[in-house]
């Protein structure tokens, strides 16, 4: 179809990541950048969905008006909700259903980030590197990491974080 999503699909599509460890996180954003191009809801459906740990809630869906996006555009999501303090968060894109007229590119994603609030009120606080997360690939088990040492006092260190999440879907 030239790189657009097929016609006549009968049921959704997914593309899902890996499972991503937000259990010492609050306050986690969602952003990616985006090019989407779909029919309205009465015909096709693209949806964004996050997963709780127990089911998958919708971020986002396409509305009642085609979207024929021309750019690239930078899309924020507050998934707090779902992925605060969730060992087992995860998101996935869909496509699907979809009728027998006109298609349009779907989804095209790129540079998908979560960031998010860890507190701690003693220690150490690993984060991972942004620069590094890039070169690694799923299933890699190297970890890169920098430390950040609240010392001394009560009080809470907060750290913003900011890794590149990326996946290969087959």
């Amino acid at each position: 179809t030239g790189g657009d999503y097929s016609s006549s699909l009968t049921s959704t599509y997914w593309a899902t990541s890996p499972v991503i460890d937000c259990s010492d996180f609050n306050g986690v954003t969602l952003s990616l950048w985006r090019w989407l191009g779909i029919e309205k809801s009465t015909y096709d459906h693209a949806y964004l969905q996050a997963y709780d740990g127990t089911s998958w809630v919708t971020v986002y869906e396409n509305s009642s008006s085609d979207i024929n996006e021309t750019a690239w555009g930078l899309q924020e999501y507050d998934v707090s909700a779902v992925a605060d303090s969730n060992p087992n968060f995860q998101v996935r894109f869909g496509i699907g259903t979809t009728d027998g007229s006109y298609n349009y590119c779907g989804w095209n994603i790129d540079d998908l980030s979560l960031k998010g609030y860890g507190e701690v009120s003693a220690g150490e606080i690993a984060v991972l590197d942004e620069e590094v997360s890039d070169s690694l690939i799923p299933g890699d088990t190297t970890v890169a990491e920098i430390r950040v040492t609240n010392l001394g006092g009560t009080g809470s260190l907060r750290v913003r974080f900011s890794p590149t999440v990326s996946w290969i879907t087959c």
